[in-house]
């Protein structure tokens, strides 16, 4: 079992500023970070170009997490990881409520996609010509 003194679990950009944070915060704590998505962020690309790679200080682990016991987070590769402190990064969704009249002309969900937002601004000005 691998032990590390902060554990973040998470994509995106949540798990990113953590990861920086944690690291120049706390330089001197071990750092994992658990995350799905396999596709290189702009962090791994900082702590790679800087550290020349990762070692046990900063981990990373391409996993998901399937429970946890304790201190001991169990992935679905069956690895088995400790932590003394743990981040759960896993950033936010919007969702759409039930709410009645939610599907009514003017009741929009924002979501955080740039494209959509820009979208929805271009309907709205139209609109109001």
């Amino acid at each position: 079992m691998e032990k590390y003194q902060i554990v973040i679990a998470g994509n995106g950009e949540p798990a990113q500023v953590c990861t920086v944070s944690a690291r120049h915060t706390y330089t001197d704590k071990s750092i994992a970070i658990i995350k799905t998505d396999k596709q290189n962020t702009i962090i791994e690309k900082i702590f790679t170009s800087v550290s020349g790679g990762f070692n046990q200080m900063l981990n990373i682990f391409y996993d998901d997490v399937a429970g946890k016991e304790h201190n001991v987070l169990h992935l679905n590769s069956g690895r088995k990881i400790e932590y003394e402190k743990l981040v759960l990064a896993n950033g936010s969704r919007a969702i759409e409520p039930p709410i009645d009249g939610i599907q009514k002309d003017g009741v929009m969900l924002i979501n955080k996609d740039p494209e959509q937002i820009r979208k929805m601004k271009k309907g709205a000005l139209q609109q109001r010509a």
